[in-house]
């Protein structure tokens, strides 16, 4: 079994004993919340750890780079994807190669305002929808109605000056162009399905179209939608709750915030902070401020932080003295699997990954997909590159987060430097001691 540990003197009297550590524990157990049962924490762990991410990321990357032919989530994107773009207002129109000059500007984001140009009859989707059952009525009932379901049409969110009574004959005669020229100005190409599925639906287009696409075909489809879209408010819920109190209860603990500071104030300034800056999702552009963020903050900042957390127990607190801290906690030693897999398994596994996934992204130029309808293979979305300040962005997103754990080391370190001597305090935080009669003093 490998032993090794980093040399760190006078760690033994920087960390708590077993008898300190029940006396801590005694102190703060009725300063802390504490939990009614396993089943409660049990379920708040899982609640933590499966997040929107598992929905709208996940099966994405597995479908991308490989794994999801075990992922029933995965196969369901697959079989839905293309059948859910015309109702969904995202992905591929299957009436591209239509007979009509209106369908070559492609079926639109009615969000994104993704026409090719709102003084255009052919612009907006929700035209090409709206206009067959009053066209029909309109013969049906004649000429005298014609103005009332031109109004009618028009009331429904439609680029003003599309249709007007001045343009329908017109627009009219567009709609039913059914020419032979109109058919060679139409740009016709081979469908090829692979093609379309290798680009995916990623983020909240596979969370809020694919996946109620796919509930729609379900029985007692309302049922099961009000059910999926109470799932994922609990799942965003439950993770939020985890995230929450892994930032204010480290303010706290390091007396970084005042202690006359209530924790309900904390946790509202905190949301406020975290709201504000969620307004940049808000934007036109904040889809791909979402996709920007979700490739790059999740990625290399948790790699290095779950790396130096791996290293700093295995090497520099070392595992002997966490097996005994664990036999404390549960009454028994981790078994021999635990033992191998943190030793030597999980920090070569994540230094691996790591370097891997670091030369991949600085080789790797920097795109993303928009949904162009003036895109010569549209509906396909086009790769464009991002511009030159987003890699600062991208520096900022990713390299902030990992500064702060050689950012807290030198801190400790000139603070260690600075202070009375006889005073220590290593870069962990001074813990209380017991008195003779038993009482806790700091």
């Amino acid at each position: 079994m490998v032993r090794l540990v980093l040399p760190n003197p006078g760690l033994e009297d920087r960390i708590p004993s077993l008898d300190q550590l029940e006396s801590i524990e005694a102190k703060e157990a009725g300063s802390r919340p504490q939990w009614d049962n396993k089943a409660q924490y049990m379920l708040t762990c899982v609640g933590f750890c499966v997040g929107l991410g598992n929905v709208w990321r996940f099966p994405y990357l597995c479908q991308s780079h490989g794994g999801a032919l075990w992922c029933w989530l995965c196969v369901l994107t697959i079989f839905a994807s293309p059948a859910s773009g015309p109702c969904g207002r995202q992905g591929r129109n299957p009436h591209e190669s239509a007979a009509g000059p209106w369908a070559q500007g492609g079926a639109t984001h009615a969000h994104r305002e993704a026409s090719s140009g709102a003084q255009e009859a052919e612009g907006r989707r929700e035209v090409t929808a709206a206009s067959d059952p009053p066209r029909d009525a309109s013969h049906a009932c004649g000429p005298s109605c014609k103005g009332n379901i031109l109004t009618l049409i028009n009331g429904f969110d439609l680029p003003e000056g599309n249709v007007t009574q001045e343009n329908f004959a017109e627009v009219q005669q567009w709609f039913n162009a059914t020419e032979p020229e109109a058919y060679a100005k139409l740009h016709f190409q081979t469908c090829d399905m692979n093609s379309f599925l290798s680009e995916g639906v990623e983020g909240t287009g596979l969370a809020f179209i694919v996946f109620t696409e796919a509930i729609t075909k379900m029985p007692v489809s309302p049922l099961w939608s009000v059910l999926f879209f109470i799932m994922l408010f609990c799942l965003g819920l439950s993770s939020m709750f985890g995230n929450m109190e892994g930032v204010v209860v480290p303010l706290q603990d390091l007396k970084i915030i005042p202690e006359k500071w209530p924790k309900e104030l904390l946790t509202g300034l905190i949301c406020l902070g975290m709201y504000l800056i969620a307004f940049i999702f808000t934007l036109n552009s904040g889809q791909y401020w979402l996709s920007l963020l979700d490739s790059y903050a999740g990625s290399i900042p948790l790699l290095i932080v779950a790396f130096c957390e791996m290293f700093a127990v295995v090497y520099v607190y070392g595992v002997d003295r966490f097996n005994r801290d664990i036999e404390f906690m549960i009454g028994h030693k981790p078994n021999i699997f635990w033992q191998v897999t943190w030793r030597v398994v999980s920090p070569l596994l994540m230094l691996v990954i790591f370097l891997f996934f670091f030369v991949v992204k600085v080789n790797e130029e920097l795109i993303y997909s928009v949904w162009d309808p003036a895109y010569e293979e549209f509906p396909k979305s086009q790769k464009v590159t991002y511009p030159g300040w987003v890699y600062a962005v991208v520096v900022i997103v990713a390299g902030v987060p990992c500064l702060a754990i050689p950012g807290f080391a030198i801190y400790k370190l000139i603070r260690n430097h600075c202070q009375r001597r006889g005073d220590r305090q290593g870069l962990v935080s001074r813990v209380s001691t017991t008195s003779i009669n038993g009482d806790l003093k700091y």
